[in-house]
């Protein structure tokens, strides 16, 4: 069986509308041409196509933004019917030798831990991986203290920095609770839910209930108004005995 030829090349803004369509394919929270097109031909992104077809139709692709010495990793996406030709590994293959050229030392990477292959094949590239499997509500020291236990090397500094860049591309929540904390943070996209802080702890209690979701909805329309979005934050003690189970801290 003959092995095909990839071809990787920089993108330009003509490939965006392509490169949307390959998004949706593969993630549920897409993005679409407009969202594609503020990454290309920008300083300080990399953005490469992979093709195995003669006439270059694109069906990979990765977009990487680099800041000093590291750079993250913001999307990579191969078209379902192009997968296990080798496009992801050529993809990563031409971005650390640019990286690398341009004096990058790591390469950040978001990857749900479940997601068993692609940990691997960024694994095999030296890459620092960030997994998307805190359960609570850390703050950034404490999200350092998670990595820093993987790998020594990173430092806080390059934890703010991720974080960061998390937020403004929507990937991390930030929630500043009042409580006098430092701001925390959660994965985004996660569904909706409200908030319970205990104030003798910090611990911040996820949970959703119908009664009060309704409640909300009949106050604002007895106002004149659409709920369009709310947010609740319950801050409390625990009663005597302990606080009940079925929350998600």
């Amino acid at each position: 069986m003959a092995v095909a030829t990839i071809d990787v090349r920089f993108a330009g803004s003509a490939d965006a509308s392509a490169l949307a369509t390959i998004h949706a394919a593969c993630f549920a929270k897409n993005w679409d041409a407009d969202a594609i097109i503020q990454f290309l031909g920008v300083p300080g992104c990399l953005s490469l196509v992979a093709s195995t077809t003669p006439d270059h139709q694109t069906q990979g692709f990765l977009i990487i933004r680099g800041a000093s010495d590291e750079a993250e990793l913001l999307t990579l996406a191969v078209d379902p019917a192009f997968r296990r030709h080798g496009l992801a590994r050529a993809l990563l293959d031409a971005a650390t030798a640019v990286l690398r050229a341009a004096g990058a030392k790591q390469l950040f990477i978001e990857v749900d831990e479940s997601n068993s292959a692609a940990r691997g094949l960024y694994q095999s590239f030296g890459a620092v991986v960030v997994l998307s499997e805190a359960d609570d509500h850390p703050d950034v020291e404490e999200l350092h203290r998670r990595a820093a236990a993987r790998d020594p090397r990173i430092s806080l500094s390059t934890v703010y920095r991720t974080v960061r860049l998390f937020e403004s591309e929507g990937i991390l929540e930030r929630h500043e609770f009042g409580d006098g904390r430092r701001a925390r943070y959660e994965p985004a996209g996660h569904g909706h839910h409200d908030h319970l802080i205990n104030v003798s702890t910090g611990e911040v209690i996820e949970f959703k209930n119908e009664q009060i979701e309704r409640l909300q909805e009949t106050v604002a329309r007895e106002l004149g108004f659409r709920l369009i979005g709310h947010r609740l934050e319950l801050f409390g003690t625990p009663l005597k005995g302990g606080p009940l189970k079925g929350g998600k801290s």
